[in-house]
């Protein structure tokens, strides 16, 4: 600190001292893009240093950088390495984190390592119509999310219930209605883990279907208490049901033949509707299993959005790519329609796209 000095105003006569002078010197910079285009990101960055005196930026155009007064943030610096954490966050972002490390000795400011944000997932939904000069609405119809060149994507009809890594295996199962209905005894809400039910005899380790008819959610059952009449599930339930609602046992089986063993290509979290894998499934694939039936993280889910009877249908958790086709179906047998592409805008919770069976 500066020596102190007087200054005196008429009568009266202070003590102060002169400012501390502080030289800010850049120490970090970097480049953040979206992880689905690759570009930078459609919002400002915040920039958050998890060390005090370290301030801050974007410069946008995404890149970014720290910077503070080195020998009071430093301090180990340059005569030993300095580390600390950076948050990057934007709006529309799930938000991510790097170390940064000075090395003893190098020159600043460095060049940090490059951070993909990954956009939040958006919900896409339309209305299915038979055709162009017919817009009759296709109750029951089948939607699908379509492979365009160098896309190799499954739209799950309900969302994922826990996250799995990339290079988790996917494969096409076959679903199969199996053992008596159950029945709800009490309401299953969103989220929840364990449910009460009518009977749970030989429910354990088994996966039940709520909602069979329409959405079809499967759900494995890990443990149930005969005592209360309850059932342990695997995972969090993606939707709520009323009680009373009727449920199913399911058999899965593999399709004949050998099915070709793909996997994810990258993350998937918990409530992702659209998996990225590294090679393509049959198009008429009608349900997959993601995960190993030796762990608890497995699921199972449906392929593709079914239609209501006003031909209005939904996917939810839909991420991971800049431009989708839809195509859609009558019923599972029919042919598909033609293909209608949409780039999905990620900075909009809900993206519409309608489809016809038809030109």
């Amino acid at each position: 600190m500066a020596n102190p000095f007087t200054v005196t105003a008429g009568t009266h006569t202070y003590e102060a001292v002169e400012d501390v002078e502080a030289h800010f010197d850049a120490v970090a910079s970097g480049a953040v893009t979206d992880d689905v285009t690759g570009r930078p990101p459609t919002t400002a960055v915040i920039v958050t240093p998890a060390r005090d005196g370290i301030v801050g930026k974007y410069l946008e155009h995404g890149v970014w950088c720290v910077a503070c007064d080195v020998e009071r943030c430093l301090p180990g610096y340059p005569g030993a390495a300095e580390t600390f954490d950076v948050e990057l966050a934007a709006p529309g972002y799930r938000p991510a984190s790097l170390t940064v490390t000075v090395a003893a000795g190098s020159a600043i400011p460095i060049t940090a390592a490059d951070v993909a944000l990954r956009p939040f997932p958006v919900r896409l939904e339309g209305r299915l119509t038979r055709s162009t000069l017919d817009a009759t609405p296709m109750a029951d119809g089948i939607v699908r999310i379509a492979d365009r060149p160098g896309q190799a994507l499954v739209s799950l009809r309900t969302t994922l219930h826990g996250a799995h890594h990339q290079g988790t295996h996917v494969r096409a199962i076959v679903v199969t209605a199996a053992g008596a209905e159950r029945t709800l005894a009490a309401p299953a809400e969103s989220g929840s883990q364990t449910i009460a039910l009518d009977d749970v005899t030989g429910l354990a380790g088994e996966v039940v279907g709520f909602d069979w008819q329409r959405e079809l959610e499967l759900a494995l059952v890990e443990t149930v208490d005969v005592a209360t009449s309850t059932a342990a599930l695997s995972g969090p339930l993606t939707r709520t049901y009323a009680g009373g609602t009727v449920l199913k046992q399911f058999n899965i089986s593999a399709p004949p033949g050998p099915p070709p063993t793909r996997a994810l290509d990258r993350d998937a979290d918990a409530g992702d509707g659209l998996l990225v894998l590294d090679g393509t499934l049959d198009p008429d694939t009608a349900a997959v299993q993601i995960g190993d039936t030796a762990t608890p993280e497995v699921e199972y889910a449906a392929i593709g959005a079914l239609a209501d009877a006003d031909g209005f249908y939904a996917f939810n958790g839909i991420g991971g790519v800049e431009t989708i086709d839809a195509r859609a179906r009558a019923t599972a047998a029919s042919p598909e329609g033609p293909r209608f592409s949409r780039t999905l805008e990620y900075g909009q919770r809900i993206n519409v796209l309608n489809l016809k069976l038809a030109p």
